[in-house]
């Protein structure tokens, strides 16, 4: 087994969702399944991220493991990861919390295993029987979409506007996070001159030299009536942005305007920036593709992409089609949702979905075309079943909102049934559901009750736990941490550090871990849980 593919592969793993993983190894099995043995598939329900990745390459082999991780991280729609996990093998490069650093000359940089060359490039191994020439440009990848994946170039499945992507290469950049008040901040740490996306927002920098950069989402919602009076869409992430050290040449913003129609002038996009509430205007971008909008040398603070419109019936967006499995309505009922591509929209979806107990189907998700806004859309199914209403017209809604959604129910409860949007007939989209595609598995429960609380008050737990030994005592009795685990958070200088250690270091281990913990939390300071759980 590949030591180097291994601890890629765990690192990769780590950073998806808990649902996200669930989903993962659900989709792992029914692709690799016949790979493993009896033993390896009862494993393989109750495994971390670092035992998925073992059972992967023990079972299947270090390129065959990357070709599995691969497709199931695309099928999920973490195509980020995908990029990120070629990437780092193709370069020899670790992950941002590792200890080893590579030169950013890939010329310089080791495949983390024989092969990685081959999966990122379409070269094969040296004792392939297959012979590439030299010339990359002629070389072709194993795999649909790898050569995008390794260089960061993304691909738009829209048919109207690809050929106007960006053709620059992106070095991908995996950002360090930290959680504050609910609130994801990322980090990044430009080592030079280049270009760089972040593999989690699809921002991209221009740098001339060393950069450090913390951002993080914000709300449109202050903003976004006085913008719609003024004929103005918001069409991206508003983003918070602050330079830590170094200077920013360039900063491109992601977009999903479809710029396909003749009718779609560049100079129609703007830029909001706010400096303070007293200060904030609206100004021209340098340019834009099919994904961003760019400014050059830019001052930061607020800064999010708008649109003038001057027709709404001009104007085409492109879509992700969202599906659910609706288990607190009757028999078999999904809500089908017309969604920008852009997360806050997504993830304002699936939170809302998630109260009703709903689950996420996933499908490929993108629309053949980019769909405009004021037309309507229809589903239709085969075999017909109920589907209600017949037609949805798109309409412009701000960040956060629920748009509207496609109800769909049939008699029967696990049917197979095929979908199709359409717009006069043309077919925009379609997929097929099948039975095994929306049952609730043995890992699709929800999640223990300790993870929910973790995943919700990580941050008021490091700064607000006060008594660490008592909790660590009861941990080591339990078997969740060994000795030297403890010695290592109690030489940690501060209390809050002490905390983020042992929450840290207690995630890693599993949901059982985390479940054993918030045990522990209730049982030594039940007050400070109490109130953390009534906030």
């Amino acid at each position: 087994m590949s030591s180097g593919c291994y601890e890629v592969l765990s690192s990769v793993f780590q950073r998806v969702t808990d649902r996200e993983f669930r989903r993962l190894k659900i989709e792992t099995l029914n692709l690799a399944g016949r790979y493993f043995d009896e033993i390896s598939r009862r494993n393989f329900v109750q495994a971390t991220s670092r035992e998925l990745a073992k059972l992967l390459v023990i079972n299947c082999g270090d390129e065959m493991a990357v070709q599995v991780a691969t497709t199931v991280l695309d099928y999920i729609n973490r195509k980020d990861l995908c990029q990120f996990l070629l990437h780092s093998l193709f370069t020899g490069w670790d992950c941002p919390d590792s200890t080893r650093r590579k030169s950013l000359d890939t010329n310089k940089a080791q495949p983390v295993f024989e092969g990685a060359t081959a999966l990122a490039t379409g070269w094969d191994c040296p004792d392939s029987t297959r012979r590439k020439s030299l010339d990359t440009n002629k070389a072709q990848p194993l795999f649909e979409g790898a050569t995008a994946l390794a260089t960061g170039q993304g691909t738009l499945k829209c048919t109207k506007c690809r050929v106007t992507l960006d053709m620059v290469k992106w070095t991908l950049v995996e950002p360090f996070t930290c959680i504050k008040n609910g609130n994801c901040t990322f980090r990044i740490a430009i080592p030079g001159a280049g270009q760089y996306e972040c593999s989690r927002t699809c921002v991209r920098w221009k740098a001339q030299g060393p950069v450090t950069v913390e951002y993080r989402y914000s709300s449109w919602s202050r903003y976004s009536q006085d913008l719609e009076k003024k004929n103005y869409m918001i069409a991206g992430p508003l983003m918070d942005i602050t330079v830590i050290s170094g200077a920013v040449e360039e900063i491109h913003l992601p977009h999903f305007i479809c710029l396909g129609s003749e009718d779609i002038l560049v100079s129609n996009f703007k830029v909001l920036h706010v400096k303070d509430e007293s200060l904030i205007s609206v100004n021209a971008v340098c340019g834009a593709n099919s994904t961003h909008a760019w400014l050059q040398k830019p001052s930061f603070s607020l800064k999010g992409i708008l649109y003038l419109i001057r027709s709404y019936l001009c104007t085409s967006i492109h879509m992700q089609v969202l599906l659910f499995r609706v288990f607190s309505a009757a028999n078999f009922t999904l809500h089908v949702y017309l969604v920008p591509n852009h997360q806050p929209f997504i993830d304002a979806v699936e939170m809302q979905e998630k109260r009703q107990g709903s689950i996420r189907i996933y499908k490929p998700a993108e629309t053949e075309k980019s769909l405009h806004i004021r037309k309507s859309y229809s589903l239709k199914t085969l075999p017909k079943v109920t589907v209600i209403p017949q037609k949805i017209k798109l309409r412009y809604i701000s960040s956060g909102q629920i748009p509207p959604f496609f109800e769909v129910y049939s008699q029967k409860v696990n049917p197979t049934l095929s979908l199709f949007l359409l717009s006069d007939e043309e077919e925009l989209w379609k997929t097929e559901i099948r039975p095994g595609d929306c049952q609730r598995l043995s890992f699709e429960k929800s999640e223990p009750e300790g993870a929910c609380f973790l995943q919700q008050h990580e941050y008021s737990v490091t700064e607000r736990l006060s008594m660490i030994q008592p909790i660590l005592r009861q941990l080591l009795q339990k078997g969740v941490i060994n000795e030297e685990e403890q010695e290592m958070i109690l030489q940690k200088g501060t209390r809050i550090e002490q905390n983020t250690t042992l929450v840290s270091l207690v995630k890693r281990k599993g949901s059982q871990a985390v479940q054993e913990l918030y045990r522990v939390l209730q049982d030594c300071d039940p007050y400070l849980i109490e109130d953390l759980e009534r906030s």
